[in-house]
């Protein structure tokens, strides 16, 4: 009666996993603490060839059987968290509150016997129980609250930006389903990894601060009985990149353009300062224009301080101190980039400028 009763009720507020976004401390839905269920589904994802992944639609993928569900009030895991084998039995259940797990949180087989436990107090999880004499296999599915999420580490928000690799091995007999993730700068170091509950030392030997490629990761998968899952996969090009005299910042620059929006606010600069009349010249002794203009103009260096500090956050940037340090390379690009605008959107001829006098008073704002 209690899963008939959590079943009915969770299936009143459903969203697909896929569009729930975290933001540390809590899980969103339309940048709003979420209230209801998320719900993942079975092969969402089909393998193409070696190591593509063919992402299905929402449509597509809620035709298959659920994988899980997961409650959330307010944005953290409160209820009933209930995993499913493909054939529809129920082969994990573990309750939460406020985000911390609660109780027994168990594991069965496919078909419905108790393989294994762990007992929570004060939010803790304890040791994982497995229960004896059980020779079935359980198979597919791993304990939601399990799996490596982004949640449990904090890179200042930026976990976006790195490269995820998800490792996921399936349980067999006597053997539960374990997963490790990890988090990789552009420029191919890990910073970090999140290991399941059954994870051991001995399944895997990445380090943090470890240099990697695409091909170490493909090689490991084919080498193990994991299989790779990846987010903003590290594609050969970085590898040649590697090996070339680029350095990783530019790399950073052209793949992730943190850099976007100040351009398109300079462009709008440039086109308001022909539109009035000025000539290169003019724009050095800019006294007096709309005050939405110094706005953009007081707005430069902070983005630019902000781009640093995420630069250094996932290891890039790792000295800092214009003209000296990294810092010049950062600089020294935006410059260029800011010339290219200056030769797509050229001020008028001095020859034909004219820039009125009143526009030359500092005394007075617009």
């Amino acid at each position: 009666m209690k899963l008939l009763t959590i079943l009915s009720e969770s299936t009143t507020n459903e969203v697909w996993h896929k569009n729930l976004k975290y933001e540390k401390p809590n899980m969103l839905y339309n940048d709003k603490p979420f209230t209801g269920v998320a719900v993942k589904y079975y092969d969402e994802k089909t393998k193409v060839g070696d190591y593509g992944k063919q992402i299905h639609s929402e449509e597509d993928v809620k035709k298959n059987q659920p994988y899980s569900r997961t409650p959330y009030k307010d944005g953290k895991q409160h209820g009933n968290v209930l995993g499913f084998a493909k054939n529809g039995k129920t082969v994990s259940d573990g309750e939460f509150k406020n985000g911390k797990g609660v109780g027994r949180h168990s594991f069965y087989t496919d078909n419905g016997k108790l393989y294994a436990y762990r007992d929570y107090t004060n939010g803790v999880g304890g040791e994982v129980i497995k229960v004896e004499g059980n020779g079935e296999t359980v198979k597919e599915h791993m304990l939601p609250s399990d799996t490596p999420v982004n949640s449990d580490l904090d890179f200042g928000g930026l976990e976006n930006l790195m490269v995820q690799a998800l490792f996921k091995r399936e349980g067999g007999w006597g053997s539960a389903p374990r997963a490790f993730l990890l988090y990789i700068t552009p420029g191919g170091t890990i910073r970090g990894i999140k290991n399941s509950t059954f994870t051991t030392p001995s399944d895997h030997n990445f380090k943090e601060g470890q240099q990697v490629n695409l091909s170490d990761l493909i090689q490991f998968e084919r080498n193990s009985k994991f299989d790779l899952q990846m987010k903003g996969r590290i594609r050969e090009g970085r590898i040649d990149e590697e090996k070339s005299n680029t350095h990783p910042i530019i790399t950073y620059m052209e793949n992730i353009k943190p850099h976007y929006d100040l351009l398109d606010d300079y462009i709008k600069l440039r086109v308001y300062f022909k539109n009035a009349g000025y000539s290169e010249e003019d724009l050095k002794s800019v006294k007096r224009a709309p005050q939405w203009v110094f706005q953009i103009q007081n707005s430069f260096p902070l983005k630019i301080e902000k781009m640093k500090r995420d630069l250094q956050k996932i290891g890039i940037l790792k000295f800092k101190g214009y003209p000296d340090g990294d810092d010049k390379i950062l600089i020294d690009y935006i410059k260029n980039e800011l010339k290219k605008i200056d030769q797509e959107f050229p001020m008028n001829p001095p020859e034909t400028s004219y820039v009125p006098p009143i526009m030359k008073d500092g005394s007075h704002f617009i």
